[in-house]
């Protein structure tokens, strides 16, 4: 029963792994062995279709039976593979009916998915997307819409609501000018220091705090004519209002946070002030990208 949905033009749609039951013999297991199907693929069809790759991102369903559980995972191709299980149910009269629901959601999605790769056969492909996608759990799109109108970050252009509380937020693709301030060094980094720092204070001044000005949420332009330096926010996915927004059950505290900064505290403007003198200060770590 095991194999794979392909289309015609060899996108892979769904790969199936089917096992007897849990860590039986040396078959392996049924997830990983899947993802490494979808590994395998990807190498495969990176050396035929590199722009269809990296254009269509070779999203794809991974469907794996293990006696009587079920699972389902979604996969993506983003300069890496990314695997999210979405589902994983043992097979009990009660939930039949979800199980139920489950493939069919699968099946709808597997025909959405074909529509897609149909569909970018005809798009031309000189074409350049000008927006960029984020899928925040926490809700911090008022701040980043009003970050927006005052000029320092992202232009926002659209938020939807999907499943499981997460949204959709659509913004300006920053032109290629921009770089993270991590990535700027020496008297450069110093020359941003005070268009930084009033950004930020208009954050604050708005009443706002952002919980996570390492240098990567922070991009910098300079001017070519000029020494003016363009600063634009981003990941606003801690920000709220001060006194009302918090740090997240999910932190890596390998970072070089602001003293006593701990999961479920408050965030303070004081907190945002010290992140970014760390920049400026030579502290490296805090510019880690890893967050969780």
């Amino acid at each position: 029963m095991d194999g794979s949905s392909i289309t015609a033009a060899g996108v892979l749609l769904l790969n199936v792994e089917v096992k007897t039951e849990l860590g039986s013999g040396l078959s392996g297991c049924a997830y990983i062995q899947s993802t490494a199907y979808y590994a395998e693929f990807i190498k495969s069809y990176y050396q035929k279709e590199l722009s269809a790759l990296t254009q269509t991102r070779c999203l794809a369903f991974l469907l794996y039976l293990v006696g009587p559980h079920l699972g389902i995972a979604g996969t993506v191709y983003i300069d890496k593979i990314v695997v999210l299980p979405l589902y994983f149910l043992p097979h009990e009269q009660k939930n039949m009916e979800a199980v139920a629901c489950a493939v069919h959601a699968l099946k709808n999605g597997i025909a959405e998915l074909k529509s897609y790769y149909h569909d970018y056969q005809k798009l031309d492909k000189t074409r350049r997307r000008y927006h960029q996608l984020q899928f925040p759990y926490i809700d911090s799109v008022t701040v980043d819409n009003e970050m927006s109108d005052m000029g320092i970050a992202p232009k926002l252009l659209a938020v939807n609501v999907i499943a499981g509380n997460w949204k959709m937020i659509v913004m300006s693709l920053l032109g290629s000018e921009f770089r993270p301030l991590n990535e700027v060094h020496g008297g450069k980094r110093e020359k941003t220091r005070k268009y930084v720092f009033t950004a930020v204070n208009k954050l604050h001044e708005a009443g706002y705090v952002h919980g996570d000005l390492r240098g990567p949420n922070i991009m910098v332009a300079f001017g070519q004519e000029s020494d003016k330096v363009q600063v634009k926010l981003v990941d606003f996915n801690w920000a709220g209002i001060q006194g009302d927004a918090h740090y997240p059950s999910f932190m890596n505290m390998d970072l070089k946070w602001p003293p006593n900064v701990k999961v479920g505290m408050c965030i303070e403007k004081e907190h945002d002030l010290f992140m970014v003198n760390q920049l400026y200060n030579d502290v490296p770590r805090a510019d880690n990208r890893k967050r969780r």
